[in-house]
């Protein structure tokens, strides 16, 4: 029997997969749609781009290792915002399968954007938020007749006042990013919402990463 040590250049790297299925929230119907997905822990990584099949599905593989940000896009809809957090080597056994449900774009209708970070206890946007704010400016530029609200959200850790001030703030922030990159003022508003609004359970690490999140409501 013989062995030998393999360079760590080509060494197989630890992956895992993601598996989605992109349909219409209001008829269930797939839809073919544009996914993008940006390797956060690098610098100047260029996005990957891909597309969902005719039955809106897609798989993709993924090493472990890095943290991504993840969208999905079809005209006449709201973008979907998601992230994979990889660099747990664990997650190579914990592979995603997701539905991911489009909003048609119309009054009322929110989408809620998980890749816009800010610096703990504060309202400065980190760097790893511009590959969503661009994603937020380029689809209010292809809307121009479109009204929003920017929301801020935060989870339950701290005091109620404090977050509720925050959150505030944290809107005001992707406003004033928007209003920057050629955004009309006027069609922006903003208010924080702090602990008020959770949409998952606040007990587990995931739960509040999801309920500290900006929102965007079609006026």
């Amino acid at each position: 029997i013989y062995s030998f040590q393999l360079d760590e250049s080509i060494r197989p790297h630890p992956a895992t997969y993601v598996k989605a299925q992109v349909f219409d929230a209001q008829s269930g119907n797939p839809v073919q749609s544009e996914v993008e997905l940006v390797n956060l822990s690098g610098k100047n990584e260029k996005p990957q781009t891909e597309k969902t099949d005719a039955d809106g599905e897609l798989l993709l593989c993924l090493p472990v290792g890095s943290n991504y940000s993840f969208s999905v896009e079809k005209k006449g809809y709201l973008f979907y915002s998601g992230t994979f957090d990889l660099r747990d080597s664990k997650k190579i056994y914990n592979p995603y399968e997701l539905e991911i449900a489009l909003t048609p774009v119309v009054a009322g209708a929110e989408m809620h954007l998980y890749n816009i970070y800010f610096e703990t206890d504060s309202f400065r946007i980190l760097p790893e938020s511009e590959p969503e704010l661009q994603k937020l400016t380029q689809f209010l530029k292809d809307n121009p007749l479109l009204k929003v609200e920017i929301q801020g959200h935060t989870d339950n850790t701290g005091l109620e006042d404090k977050n509720l001030v925050l959150s505030e703030k944290r809107a005001h922030s992707v406003v004033e990013y928007l209003v920057e990159n050629k955004i009309d003022n006027n069609r922006l508003s903003w208010r924080g919402y702090g602990e008020k609004r959770p949409v998952a359970e606040n007990e587990t690490p995931e739960g509040r990463r999801m309920n500290r999140r900006t929102t965007i409501r079609i006026e």
